[in-house]
């Protein structure tokens, strides 16, 4: 079977599929107790005193205020590799294999986070299909490739991830 790997990118993507329950907290101000709460217990009340907590609850309300106004939002890096397989040479299969990092918080401007988790992700899917290590550095944006290779370096020379190295 034939393989080749067209193009990787990275981009970010919003996720709108956060819960920010755990900022909504209610508060008994008389009673200096928590009403409903996913984040605040009486034990924080007990363990840090009903001011602190009532400023814990309030920086989550100015952070909540920020993300409804649309100053912040989480997102993910995904990479995305464009590959084709082939039996005989001639009918290719074109698929994309993607992974995604973690989850974080950002703003419009900011710059992208270093994106070498996620192409270490990416990195294995392909290699366990088959892909060789050159095919995907060689995939890679130009600037990134001796990153990329270096990477590998560093991960055989460390024992983190030696099937990475291979």
């Amino acid at each position: 079977m034939r393989k080749i790997i067209g193009e990787i990118k990275v981009e970010v993507v919003e996720n709108h599929m956060q819960d920010l329950g755990h900022l909504k907290t209610v508060l008994d101000y008389e009673n200096e107790a928590i009403v409903k709460s996913d984040k605040y217990s009486q034990n924080d009340i007990e363990e840090h005193g009903f001011d602190q907590v009532v400023k814990w609850v309030e920086e989550d309300a100015a952070e909540l205020r920020e993300y409804n106004s649309g100053n912040w939002f989480f997102a993910n890096l995904r990479a995305t590799a464009n590959i084709a397989t082939s039996m005989d040479g001639k009918k290719w299969m074109p698929n994309q294999i993607v992974a995604t990092g973690d989850t974080y918080k950002t703003s419009i401007g900011e710059s992208l986070p270093d994106p070498t988790e996620v192409y270490l992700d990416l990195f294995e899917t392909l290699r366990l299909l088959g892909f060789t290590k050159q095919q995907f550095i060689n995939a890679l944006p130009k600037t990134y490739q001796p990153k990329f290779r270096n990477t590998l370096v560093r991960v055989r020379n460390d024992g983190g991830r030696n099937m990475l190295a291979h």
